[in-house]
């Protein structure tokens, strides 16, 4: 794979047999708009890009070979938990209208403390169950004079950034409740077009323990990841009596439970053997 078009369509080819078919349309566009804003990079950069192409094809290659951590890292970059999708899911949510306030020194605009959105402060709260979403500003320094005003605005900022940063987005209300659709076992996703299975051929030096290793993905096993997804994939919705964002969280439990086979009324009068107890 020395040209782009050769790894171009490689990764279109393993982007297409994805299981999930939010993850096959997601991957797919994104390295189609890839390959479209590099298409001019000639030298050095050209190669530096084909080397992260060939990384993310082996993180596809991997992914469909029911690797957990690459498998992992797809369903994360398409339901927005890292990577590009996580900015334009928080980009909203910045850009909401908020009041502008004053800066606490007089004249000096950058000593304004910053002025959080509504969306954005009950997703804090609901992410900083534990903490406070605001930082705690001690009254006086280590000299014990009055604390300076230009250390508080600074603190406001940092702690702010912290507290994004480890904030999740939010899902569109119709992407989380079709998520929870897939973790419980309620919907499956829409099947690929390619009717021949694609043959995956990993290397044994991509299979090793750190990297995970290749397992056939059962229906639970999809249910198990996108219950992990969904646990950390809230959504937001305005409530119009109490004029407040909400917080949506999901009833679906992290780990998707084993179905038992036949009818309750089969097993009725059963009880397990008795456990014989250990002496001392």
């Amino acid at each position: 794979m020395k040209t782009p078009l050769h790894l171009y369509r490689h990764l279109i080819r393993h982007a297409h047999v994805l299981y999930d078919d939010l993850a096959r349309a997601y991957i797919s566009r994104y390295i189609r708009l890839r390959f479209e804003s590099l298409r001019e990079v000639k030298g050095y950069h050209q190669r530096k890009h084909l080397k992260e192409g060939r990384r993310g094809l082996s993180v596809l290659q991997r992914a469909n070979s029911g690797v957990y951590p690459a498998l992992t890292k797809i369903l994360e970059l398409t339901y927005g938990r890292t990577g590009r999708r996580r900015h334009e899911l928080l980009k909203p949510i910045f850009e909401y209208p908020t009041e502008n306030t004053e800066p606490l020194i007089p004249g000096v605009r950058r000593s304004a403390p910053p002025q959080i959105p509504k969306p954005l402060e009950a997703l804090l709260q609901w992410n900083n169950k534990k903490g406070p979403v605001l930082p705690k500003i001690p009254e006086t320094n280590n000299w014990g004079r009055p604390f300076p005003k230009c250390r508080e605005a600074n603190l406001r900022w940092r702690h702010l950034i912290a507290t994004v940063k480890k904030c999740p987005a939010p899902l569109p209300l119709e992407e989380h409740s079709r998520l929870e659709r897939l973790a419980s076992g309620k919907e499956t996703p829409l099947p690929m077009r390619r009717k021949v299975p694609l043959k995956v051929v990993i290397p044994e030096r991509l299979t090793s323990n750190t990297l995970g290793r290749p397992r056939n993905m059962s229906p639970r096993a999809w249910r198990r990841h996108w219950s992990n997804i969904l646990a950390r994939s809230p959504a937001l919705k305005y409530n119009d009596q109490k004029e407040i964002f909400q917080v949506v969280e999901s009833d679906v439990v992290n780990m998707a439970w084993i179905r038992p086979l036949g009818n309750p009324e089969e097993f009725e009068g059963w009880q397990p053997k008795p456990t014989k107890q250990k002496g001392p």
